[in-house]
């Protein structure tokens, strides 16, 4: 059977958004299919401008790798917010709530807050 050239560019994009996950921002393969399923709009985002930095963000909080994979299986979504807006979020949690990085890793949703 003869894969179309449109089909193969897809597979390719999806096999490379795929190698991302799960290599740099912590995915395991046992995650990897319910975190494409519950935001299948990762596949369209482009790594170096909207996932790398994203990931680069999380890491820089002190948040390691593995963490970062489970915050994502929870809440795929932290990969595609504006790395602007989630500074001041972040700040409110640790300075004004008082609240500890650990809270962040446990309730990724936080983020999703207004």
């Amino acid at each position: 059977m003869m894969i179309s050239e449109a089909a193969s560019d897809i597979v390719q994009v999806v096999v490379v958004q795929v190698i991302f996950l799960l290599t740099r921002a912590g995915v395991t393969q046992k995650d990897i299919g319910k975190v494409i399923a519950m935001d299948p709009a990762l596949l369209g985002c482009s790594i170096g401008t909207k996932l790398e930095p994203n990931m680069r963000y999380y890491i820089s909080l002190g948040i390691r790798f593995y963490q970062l994979g489970e915050m994502i299986a929870d809440f795929p979504m932290l990969l595609r917010y504006n790395v602007d807006n989630l500074r001041p979020k972040y700040r409110y949690l640790r300075r004004t709530m008082i609240r500890p990085l650990q809270d962040l890793i446990e309730f990724p949703r936080y983020q999703k807050k207004n």
